[in-house]
Parts: C-alpha cells; sequence; structure tokens
C-alpha cells in the first residue's frame, strides 16, 4: 500500500509517496499545474509501480488549484481525499495543545 500526499499551490504541486511503513520512497518532486505537469506526476507514481488498487492519495484543498487535478485523479479510479488546509491548522493545534497538557501533567 502507498500513500501519496500532495501539496497544491498555483504555479507548481509538490508530491511525496511513502510506504504502509511510513517509509518514503523518494524525495519529493515538483510538478507544474499543466499538462506537462500531469505527465511528470505519472511518470512519478510509476516509478513505483502505483495502481488504483495500491494508493491513496491525499491532497490541500488550496483555492480552486486542485479542482483539475483532482478531477483526473478520479477519472484515472484512485482514492482521493481532500484537505481543507484550515481544517489542518486546527488539527495541529490541537494535537500541540494535548502534548502541552501531557507535559503539564508530568511536572
Amino acid at each position: 500500500m502507498f500513500l501519496l500526499g500532495i501539496d497544491i499551490a498555483k504555479k507548481n504541486h509538490e508530491a511525496s509517496i511513502i510506504d504502509s511503513s511510513g517509509k518514503s520512497l523518494s524525495k519529493s518532486i515538483s510538478f507544474p499545474n499543466s499538462t506537462k505537469g500531469i505527465e511528470k506526476f505519472n511518470n512519478f507514481i510509476s516509478e513505483f509501480g502505483v495502481t488504483t488498487n495500491n494508493c491513496i492519495i491525499g491532497m490541500e484543498a488550496t483555492g480552486h488549484y486542485w479542482i483539475s487535478l483532482f478531477s483526473y485523479i478520479i477519472d484515472l479510479g484512485f482514492t482521493c481525499y481532500v484537505i481543507n488546509q484550515f481544517s489542518l491548522m486546527l488539527l495541529g493545534k490541537c494535537m500541540l495543545d494535548k502534548l502541552r497538557m501531557i507535559q503539564l501533567i508530568h511536572l
């Protein structure tokens, strides 16, 4: 099983891939928000034997820039989750607050 994360931006997206143990399989790649970028993305995932049966994709919802890539990924048959950036910030804050509380308990 592979997990692929995509950071969405206006001009260039960034993608990283890990295996089910959490091991990073490659340095992340940057690819343009264009047809050529889609080709680069396809080449990247094909290097690892990624298929619709062995990969889950998550991407950040940044403005409207994620929509075309998301549509393309869904059309290929992949499972893709769109994550709201604000939700990620709240999750990070909650986790940080929990860590601070645990530290205070152990003082």
